[in-house]
Order: C-alpha cells, then sequence, then structure tokens
C-alpha cells in the first residue's frame, strides 16, 4: 500500500513487510530466526549477511529522511544453509585466523607541530616518527594514530 505511516518512522509496505517477518538485519532476533527454523547463532546469520551470502529480498522507506533500508527474511537464510555444503558450512563456522598486522607495512614520516594563536594557527616545528600503516592509518611508535591520507602527514614507506 502506498504511503507513509510517520506514527512508525517508516513506508506503509515496510509496515506489513514487519509484520509478515521480514525486517532490517538489526531488527532481526535470535528467537526469530529460531522460528524460521536456524539452528546456529546469529553472528554466523550477520556473517552470511556481510559477506552478501544471504541477500536482502526487499528494501523499504524507513526514517523521517526517507532512507533505503534492506528487508532480510529469516526462512531464505534457512534455506540458504540448508543448500550449503558441510565444507562451506565449517569455514564460515570457523573461519581461517587472520593475523592483524599481515598488511601492516613500516613508515617513516613527518607531521607538524601546530602554534600560533587560534585565528592564525602556524607550523611551529615538524615531529618525525616511524610507525606501521595499515589501511588509511598509521598507528606511530608510541601509541598515537594518525590518518595517512591527512593533508597536513608526510610519510613513505620503509624498505626492508
Amino acid at each position: 500500500m502506498v504511503g507513509y505511516n510517520h506514527k512508525k518512522g517508516m513506508s506503509n509496505n515496510a509496515v506489513t513487510a514487519q509484520q509478515d517477518g521480514r525486517m532490517p538485519l538489526s531488527k532481526i532476533t535470535i528467537s526469530m530466526l529460531r522460528k524460521a527454523g536456524w539452528e546456529e547463532t546469529k553472528k554466523i546469520a550477520n556473517a552470511l549477511a556481510k559477506n552478501g551470502t544471504w541477500e536482502p529480498c526487499e528494501w523499504h522507506h524507513c526514517s523521517g529522511w526517507y532512507n533505503e533500508v534492506s528487508f532480510y527474511d529469516p526462512y531464505d537464510l534457512v534455506d540458504i544453509w540448508d543448500r550449503m555444503s558441510d565444507q562451506e558450512k565449517e569455514r564460515i563456522r570457523n573461519p581461517p585466523k587472520q593475523n592483524p598486522d599481515s598488511d601492516a607495512c613500516t613508515v617513516k614520516g613527518k607531521y607538524p607541530i601546530w602554534g600560533g594563536t587560534k585565528k592564525r594557527p602556524q607550523i611551529v616545528d615538524w615531529k618525525y616518527f616511524k610507525g606501521s600503516l595499515k589501511g588509511d592509518w598509521i598507528t606511530i611508535d608510541g601509541g598515537k594514530r594518525k590518518k595517512a591520507s591527512g593533508k597536513y602527514i608526510e610519510w613513505e614507506e620503509v624498505k626492508g
């Protein structure tokens, strides 16, 4: 049914979908999953949704800004899980451990020390550092973190 339910903060179609058991991932509880026949954990269900195995069945407008929110059907999850091989299920239950520093690299560089006034800030000195880069963040050998793509930071990868 076309329209928006301002009291519930979602479209009328979203209200109908929730009454039929289809909901946003954040609203699905373990008891709803159990009712659909799910015997695993909510964590595994969330992992299947995040990796794209359990896809949303529809989307609806929700919130005052009319955001598009994905809705999931717990019965679809049970069907997907039943069709998976035992090896796939085991891989999802016990994902391989990842070394958190495996993709980090060592970097060195400098960032500014600011001085002056609030109206007229100026660089008064440079702080030289050595640290590890992971993603877009540099963890400096003292615990501080700096954004690698920041405007005033200069760095380079250390070879070897």
